[in-house]
């Protein structure tokens, strides 16, 4: 059953808007403040045939489309999105899902308000548009049209396969779930002054896999002029190939995707067309096992033409103001499996990886992520990761937008650290983990489960005024607020929790000996 985009109890419709493939109505919400529109195609539904290929527009329509129900999610493992009511998908899923929603002020329609696009968390492989930590109705009653997307996800988002880059007109394959994005900024840019939003002020936001689309749009040709800022929270992708821990938090080239999808494809003894014909659960189920290394974003050449890091190294980037940053304890979700961790910590194998790992750089790991005991051991590992796969990462990305980019155009990087102490200890130990910022940006604590206090509440107020700023004028600043500079010469980063201001070289010891590991791997290669 689809859930609706209101919880109060009466449907009040909204006058029809009109698109470029038919009308739409909406719902008001219970004051009527605010109008939402649920469920909007803006692309053909990626079944049969279309099943792996770029998407297609959608078909037009007659009469009134009511959107006022949240599109299914895209297909994924119905166990992929439950370990947290964060990331948690609520309805039904289905292939066909490319849909997007829009939350609007009740106000004139004519307003060229401006627009923020988000792109939903969940590593790629899970995840949907309707999350309540990014609900639109309160960025809406901030003066942004907001806009959530789906996307495809998983085996459906990014098979690539040698047989699928030979049929395709741009000659790659997999990065059909960017393709979706690209699909929906492209109907935002088409359509969005219909419901008082401005085509010429629009910012994508996204968070994990989200925000990792940020990074990668504002590398893509394709998706230059689409936006014209951006906001990438925990999601990043300058690591170098090889580092460790391997993840999605670096990129690989399309061949090794196509190789992965052969040997899938080669393991179930299925040809492509077959492929095509399966049932999507028995898809899903025989790809249960391959899935996360297989079905992520790869450089294509097309959608992504060079790694991040390559393109923004020589200048060739979208040249657009942005807003980078993470949370102060990203892998903190692994305190929930501390216990067992704890159980079997050897230090002498633990010592052993590490030198595996870093060589000659090992004592120097040693110093800055001490491992003398099993607690103290999982406490480093989880900064060594937080480090690595974000923190140092997004440092590397604003040093070279400062370095490559226009002067004139501003990059703000941010650390958020609050944890909401009223919370329960299974929420408290988690400290402020991936994906916890995401209730206090979009103004969403009343729609959380956990419990918030008045200092949770400053955090958020803080927050979303700084993101609604930026997407108004890609100035995080306003009255009130503690100012928050530009990345520059003293590389000051915005501290988001109990503490609210600038932080000079932040964790600039541990981040300077990841340039040096980096730098080793790139050296290697």
């Amino acid at each position: 059953m689809k859930r609706p985009v209101f919880s109060h109890g009466e449907i009040l419709k909204t006058e029809s808007i009109t698109t470029k493939y038919g009308l739409v109505s909406g719902i008001y919400n219970e004051d009527k403040s605010v109008r939402a529109f649920a469920g909007i195609p803006f692309a053909a539904p990626p079944v049969g045939d279309l099943r792996w290929r770029a998407p297609r527009p959608p078909a037009s329509w007659e009469g009134v489309l009511a959107c006022d129900e949240f599109p299914p999610a895209p297909m994924q493992h119905p166990s992929s999105a439950t370990t947290l009511p964060d990331f948690a998908v609520h309805g039904p899923m289905s292939e066909d899902c490319l849909y997007l929603n829009i939350w609007r002020s009740a106000e004139n329609a004519g307003e060229k308000l401006p627009v923020l696009v988000y792109m939903f968390p969940g590593g790629f492989t899970m995840g949907s548009s309707d999350g309540f930590a990014y609900d639109g109705e309160s960025m809406a009653k901030k003066g942004v049209v907001f806009v959530t997307v789906n996307y495809r996800v998983d085996i459906f988002g990014f098979l690539a396969h040698p047989e699928l880059s030979k049929e395709a007109e741009y000659g790659a394959s997999g990065n059909y779930g960017l393709l979706d994005e690209l699909a929906a900024l492209k109907w935002v840019r088409d359509n969005i002054a219909a419901f008082g939003g401005n085509p010429d002020c629009v910012s994508i936001a996204g968070t994990s896999a989200g925000g990792k689309s940020v990074n990668f749009f504002a590398c893509s040709p394709l998706a230059k002029g689409l936006f014209h800022r951006g906001i990438a929270q925990s999601g990043v992708a300058f690591g170098a190939p090889g580092m460790a821990p391997a993840s999605v938090h670096m990129i690989q080239p399309i061949s090794f995707g196509e190789s992965l999808g052969r040997e899938f494809s080669e393991s179930i003894e299925k040809t492509i067309d077959e492929m095509r014909n399966m049932p999507a659960e028995e898809l899903l189920l025989a790809s249960k096992k391959t899935s996360h290394n297989m079905c992520r974003p790869f450089i294509d050449g097309y959608v992504i033409p060079a790694s991040p890091y390559e393109i923004y190294a020589e200048g060739k980037q979208n040249d657009v103001a942005l807003i980078v940053g993470n949370c102060a304890d990203e892998v903190g979700l692994m305190m929930g499996m501390a216990d067992a961790w704890l159980a079997r910590f050897n230090k002498e194998a633990h010592d052993g990886q590490i030198q595996k790992i870093f060589g000659s750089l090992a004592e120097c790991y040693n110093e800055l992520y001490p491992a003398d005991e099993g607690p103290q051991a999982l406490a480093s590992y989880i900064s060594y990761f937080t480090d690595h796969a974000y923190t140092s990462q997004n440092r590397t990305w604003a040093r070279l937008q400062n370095e490559t980019g226009n002067p004139q155009t501003p990059i703000y990087a941010y650390i958020f650290s609050r944890i909401p102490e009223d919370s329960p200890e299974e929420i408290t130990k988690l400290m402020a983990h991936h994906g916890s910022e995401m209730v206090y940006a979009y103004g969403n604590l009343h729609l959380s489960p956990r419990i918030f206090n008045d200092a949770d509440k400053k955090v958020s107020s803080a927050m979303q005024e700084y993101w609604v700023n930026f997407a108004k004028t890609g100035n995080p600043n306003g009255d009130n607020l503690p100012t928050w500079e530009p990345f520059g010469k003293g590389e000051g980063i915005m501290e988001l929790g109990d503490t609210m201001g600038m932080i000079a070289n932040y964790r600039h010891k541990e981040l300077d000996f990841l340039d040096k590991y980096e730098e080793k791997i790139r050296g290697s290669k």
